[in-house]
């Protein structure tokens, strides 16, 4: 991440990493966390410990709200305030990190297809 940000010049503050909990703590990822005099990265962390407990049989599949938690993380990185959700564990503004708790949904395959659908009817409408 640090070379690509040097070689596309981009800025550290205007990147935003979704990530494991553990990888987003990790000691190398130790260059992209802000500081209170820095501000760098944007990091946003999920912490699997819900989805691990959901992991259930071939007959269901899991679904992560892995959209909705992009796009939190994008609206915190540009600062705005946090909503009040029960999948966000912590939120530090000024460390710019955020730890997300998701609960998987386990849907059978025909309600996945209809809420795919619905979704992507919602987002041409838009």
């Amino acid at each position: 991440l640090l070379k690509e940000a040097d070689r596309t010049s981009t800025k550290l503050s205007n990147v935003v990493v979704l990530a494991s909990n553990d990888t987003i703590n990790a000691e190398r990822f130790k260059r992209l966390r802000s500081t209170r005099e820095e501000k760098r990265a944007f990091l946003a962390g999920i912490d699997p410990t819900e989805l691990n407990k959901t992991l259930s049989s071939d007959s269901e599949i899991n679904i992560i709200q892995i959209i909705e938690m992009i796009s939190i993380a994008l609206e915190l990185a540009m600062g705005k305030d946090a909503p009040d959700l029960p999948v966000i564990v912590s939120y530090d503004k000024t460390l710019r990190i955020v730890i997300f708790l998701p609960k998987a949904e386990p849907l059978e395959y025909e309600e996945l297809k209809q809420l795919y659908k619905m979704r992507r009817l919602a987002l041409q409408a838009a």
